[in-house]
């Protein structure tokens, strides 16, 4: 897996007639040694990779685990040295290379390179896409991610009650999903209550959950290393009728817009389909944000569901989530998991909604 993926990085070589690829970024190293570093931090691996020679570079402190983790046998720079020096000292000095192709770099570490090196050329997006078609492998992590998501998710009716405190519904989740297997949750659960529901991203707070409304719950969690991304909406009581009609037009926004998520057409369809529900309904100002985006090594990647074109493949894994916003009443957005396939959308893991 890993030796097709540094292939990949070689080819990119020849393709650009550069030196060697510096990959830097948490998910990209993740990708392409098994590295995991520390999710959301930069990180402690950097590596280079040359036509003839694959040079991880790490301190000392992470020697060890990047030896059991990668197989890889890194270099380390001084336990108190400069670890930019170092690098553009290796890169230069010993590795003799001008032409350096990177995934991400800081401003200070950019311009450092571009003042020894010269010449150097973003290749970001190219690993962005690569990353977006999934392994066998990738989608077999991704559906148990899924299915330990919708198994937390499932269980929130016996839980949801009004007076509850959002942070008690948020920090229950989050104790199910490790117990079932989670490595960690992928972002802070969203748990929207009442009229907080308008927004779309309302994190959890010390809010109770009030009688006769709405709670908006959007959740995802890691499962080695691959994402998993969903939201449902709980109705208590007699909540509004306006939310009522709501999520009943949002059910029919995802029903006709997953019908246009397949491989090799224009991801706008989708995006489209959904904003002529709202609009036939003369709701469209309300839907506030594109369809969907990707899911992998982290909640939100390449490719996006929206007003640009972007064309699908097989085996790319998507949200799909329309969803309306109404400021001091509620909102409503029901989100999916999705595989890319020639013949259509298939949810990785099923809830109802």
């Amino acid at each position: 897996m890993f030796k097709e993926r540094i292939e990949f990085l070689k080819g990119l070589l020849g393709d650009k007639d550069a030196d060697a690829v510096l990959v830097t970024t948490t998910p990209n190293i993740f990708y392409f040694t098994g590295f995991r570093g520390a999710w959301g931090m930069p990180s402690t691996l950097f590596l280079i990779v040359e036509e003839d020679e694959i040079v991880p570079l790490t301190s000392v402190m992470e020697e060890e685990r990047v030896k059991i983790e990668t197989g890889f046998s890194p270099v380390t720079y001084p336990r108190f040295g400069d670890r930019e020096e170092y690098l553009i000292s290796l890169l230069k000095d010993r590795l003799g290379v001008r032409r350096l192709l990177y995934d991400e770099l800081d401003t200070q570490l950019y311009e450092r390179l571009k003042a020894s090196l010269g010449d150097l050329r973003w290749v970001g997006r190219e690993i962005l896409v690569k990353r977006s078609v999934k392994s066998q492998g990738e989608i077999r992590l991704m559906r148990k991610a899924a299915e330990i998501t919708t198994k937390v998710m499932a269980e929130l009716p016996d839980i949801l009650r009004p007076g509850m405190v959002e942070y008690r519904v948020a920090a229950e989740m989050g104790r199910r999903a490790l117990e079932l297997g989670a490595d960690e949750l992928c972002f802070p659960p969203i748990v929207a209550s009442g009229e907080r529901s308008s927004l779309p991203h309302g994190q959890a707070t010390d809010k109770r959950i009030p009688r006769d409304s709405i709670v908006l719950v959007d959740f995802g969690i890691r499962y080695r290393g691959y994402c998993s991304d969903y939201t449902r909406i709980y109705f208590l009581g007699n909540p509004p009728r306006k939310l009522v009609k709501a999520k009943e037009l949002t059910e029919k926004a995802y029903e006709r817009s997953i019908a246009k998520v397949v491989a090799g057409e224009d991801g706008r369809e989708a995006f489209q389909e959904a904003f002529k529900v709202y609009e036939e309904a003369g709701w469209d100002r309300y839907f506030l944000h594109s369809l969907g985006h990707g899911v992998g090594i982290t909640v939100h990647e390449y490719p996006a569901l929206s007003h640009k074109e972007v064309e699908l493949k097989e085996n790319q894994v998507v949200t799909v989530e329309p969803g309306i916003y109404f400021p001091g009443i509620g909102g409503v957005r029901l989100e999916n998991t999705v595989l890319v396939g020639r013949d259509g959308a298939e949810p990785l893991s099923h809830l109802p909604f």
